[in-house]
């Protein structure tokens, strides 16, 4: 069984992200509950709710993807943003992590939720909302480690921890991990989850417990 650290009762209140880095989930795992803020204002200058850094062939690949343009700029939410089907995105994003990760001891067993996500949208007619989208992918995230899968919600308790802005979370101290590529490339820090993930296998719930 994995030893977690201690967990405060307070309610962690986080922007939303899609495979954030370390950080975030080291916050998730010592708070008992955690919802994601989706009322807050888009930003297109924000780009954690659809963009995050893998560790690829020849280093940091940036995925994104790729959202509708809202109507107005002026009241859109998060949550009213939507998915765009622009350049089939979700076979970039699957391709982009297999050849990634395909070597490392645990893919094949955890690549399948992760896939199942990106290609439900292969049989899609029209958008999704972003952050539906988010919230599959932390949900399954979530389950890899062990943790309870953030809510998703436009309403916000009135007391609760409010964690740092994203850029701020992602930039908590992370010690070196073993990395697929490390002998190459050195050890590549600020990458999303899913490196951690498909790295460590179960051992990226100890790596974030000892953080």
């Amino acid at each position: 069984m994995t030893s977690r650290p201690e967990v405060s009762p307070a309610t962690l209140v986080l922007p939303p992200a899609y495979c954030g880095g370390i950080g975030r989930y080291a916050l998730m795992m010592r708070h008992a509950r955690t919802v994601v803020d989706t009322s807050r204002q888009y930003d297109k200058r924000f780009k954690h709710p659809h963009r995050c850094i893998i560790a690829d062939t020849r280093g940091p690949l940036q995925l994104t993807v790729p959202v509708a343009k809202p109507e107005r700029h002026h009241g859109t939410r998060w949550a009213d943003i939507q998915v765009s089907l622009h350049g089939r995105w979700w076979e970039v994003h699957r391709t982009a992590v297999a050849s990634a990760y395909g070597r490392t001891p645990f893919y094949e067993f955890i690549s399948d939720g992760f896939n199942a996500i990106w290609r439900s949208f292969s049989a899609r007619e029209c958008n999704l909302s972003l952050m539906d989208l988010d919230a599959a992918i932390e949900a399954e995230i979530c389950r890899q480690l062990g943790i309870p899968a953030p809510i998703y919600s436009d309403r916000i308790p009135e007391s609760g921890t409010i964690a740092p802005a994203a850029a701020e979370t992602d930039s908590i101290t992370a010690p070196p991990y073993w990395q697929v590529r490390q002998a190459d490339l050195g050890f590549l820090s600020g990458m999303s989850i899913l490196d951690l993930i498909f790295s460590l296998g179960p051992e990226a719930q100890l790596y974030l417990a000892a953080l």
